[in-house]
């Protein structure tokens, strides 16, 4: 070990490299740097973290990657491909700690990392998955992908835009293709050159582009990073058909304690009429107001939450047109009446009455919590 310490450190640099790089990359690593100072320093670096290979990685248990010094996470704010793709995995699979990792804990984490490349970002790291996961990864994952489309787009845009038919088509090829694989990988039979390529052919996409290139090219119009405005204007054209006729949308400006939209800063409640602070969404803390503005509403539908059925109907700042959260029309429980007619706000999606955005744990719980679990 000695000998290898005191070589120059652009022959270290070489070695490091191959090492990380091999099928065994994440695991060699993870060891080598625990050996001395000068491996972990290189270690550290970002064009180390970048092409660690994770092929025998596996994350079939998240929870054992739950730290913000991880590997798997170091190597994702690095641009890690693979790293972003297991990560993306994970957001659509609603893994908590992630999801708080990268909503709430990064701008931190940076201030005391600087070697770290940047902000995670679960646009990216999904895109990710789409991009460099294997089609046997790919192919379970139709309902996590339409549980994160539904999330961020809403089930009207995410339908009309064709990205749920889009993973649809992609997830069912590849489950075709992983069986047709399975089927015949040990099989002995004299395959002709015929029938692979009939084979062939029926497992191939009908046309150009690909379904994972299709899915990718909508994705990329739904979600890229300057898509906001685009999103919003298709939000508005599907949401307020009616609101066309009256003229110009007339938006109410309130004075006091203000929760706003975090994107356009339009007004949406006082916090006078916050009723409880004790709920819970997909993406951590939300609060009950007895009364909201500046807010059209989607279609009514059942949803399934932690106290029960009820009918709700998501709102929608008439400012973008971003999903803030949703209103309770029923309760199907009798002890849940009380919130019929009132409205909830992402806590997430709202900037505080100081402008502040929402940080995990800065509020303390206080019981008798609700979650949206579609």
């Amino acid at each position: 070990m000695g000998q290898i310490v005191n070589l120059p450190e652009d022959i270290l640099r070489i070695i490091m490299i191959l090492l990380v790089t091999s099928c065994n990359g994440a695991t060699d690593l993870a060891r080598l740097s625990a050996t001395c100072s000068l491996f972990w320093t290189l270690a550290s670096k970002p064009f180390i973290l970048k092409v660690v290979n994770f092929e025998k990685i596996s994350m079939d248990n998240y929870g054992a990657h739950h730290h913000m010094n991880d590997l798997l996470c170091l190597c994702a704010r690095a641009g890690n491909l693979a790293a972003e793709s297991m990560l993306g995995k994970a957001l659509m699979h609603n893994d908590r700690w992630f999801w708080n990792m990268i909503l709430d804990h990064d701008t931190p984490f940076l201030a005391q990392n600087p070697s770290a490349k940047g902000l995670l970002q679960h646009p990216k790291l999904v895109r990710s998955f789409i991009c460099y996961a294997s089609g046997e990864v790919v192919g379970p994952m139709r309902i996590p992908f339409f549980s994160y489309m539904i999330s961020f787009l809403g089930h009207d845009l995410a339908r009309s835009s064709g990205i749920l038919d889009a993973a649809t088509n992609l997830c069912l090829y590849e489950l075709k293709k992983t069986k047709y694989l399975d089927d015949n990988t040990h099989t002995q039979e004299y395959v002709s050159l015929n029938g692979l390529n009939s084979a062939i052919f029926g497992l191939s996409p009908p046309s150009k582009p690909s379904y994972r290139e299709k899915l990718l090219a909508i994705f990329d119009e739904m979600f890229s990073l300057t898509s906001i405005h685009a999103i919003a204007k298709l939000l508005k054209s599907s949401k307020r058909e009616k609101e066309k006729e009256m003229g110009r949308l007339f938006v109410v400006t309130l004075e006091g304690s203000i929760y706003s939209c975090k994107h356009c800063k339009t007004h949406l409640a006082l916090s006078d009429d916050i009723i409880s602070k004790a709920f819970h969404c997909r993406h951590g803390k939300a609060y009950l107001f007895d009364k909201v503005v500046n807010v059209t509403v989607g279609e009514k539908e059942e949803r399934m939450m932690i106290t029960g059925m009820h009918t709700v109907v998501d709102i929608f700042c008439v400012g973008c047109g971003s999903i803030v959260g949703w209103k309770y029309e029923s309760a199907h429980e009798k002890g849940q009446k009380y919130k019929e007619g009132k409205f909830i706000l992402e806590r997430f999606k709202v900037l505080g009455p100081d402008g502040s955005m929402y940080v995990l744990g800065q509020e303390v719980q206080v019981g008798g919590s609700d979650a949206d679990d579609a």
